[in-house]
């Protein structure tokens, strides 16, 4: 799933105070999307997008406190899946399934 949110390039780097250049244009290739969503934000010059989704110094966390509440919050906000699955083949042929899906 962090995937598919990070290939939204443009709103995910508006979003970590980033540009789309500092991310990834290969989101499907990384082996840890999620810990590159962190590694990106602590390099955002937005402390709330650090003190949020970093986890602190010392701790065994992965994630900052309010990783998912702020990524839902992104999603709810600014994702947009057309977006990300023109970058992210596995996201377009998902959605390609579910608007062809008809219940029986």
């Amino acid at each position: 799933v962090e995937a598919w949110l990070l290939a939204d390039l443009h709103n995910m780097a508006d979003f970590l105070s980033l540009t789309p250049q500092d991310l990834p244009s290969n989101v499907e290739a990384l082996a840890h999307p999620k810990e590159e969503i962190v590694r990106l934000a602590a390099l955002s010059p937005n402390a709330d997008v650090k003190n949020n989704l970093v986890p602190r110094l010392g701790s065994t966390a992965t994630t900052g406190r309010l990783f998912n509440r702020c990524l839902a919050g992104f999603v709810r906000d600014l994702w947009d899946v057309d977006a990300a699955a023109a970058n992210a083949d596995s996201l377009a042929r998902a959605l390609r399934e579910l608007r062809a899906f008809k219940p029986s």
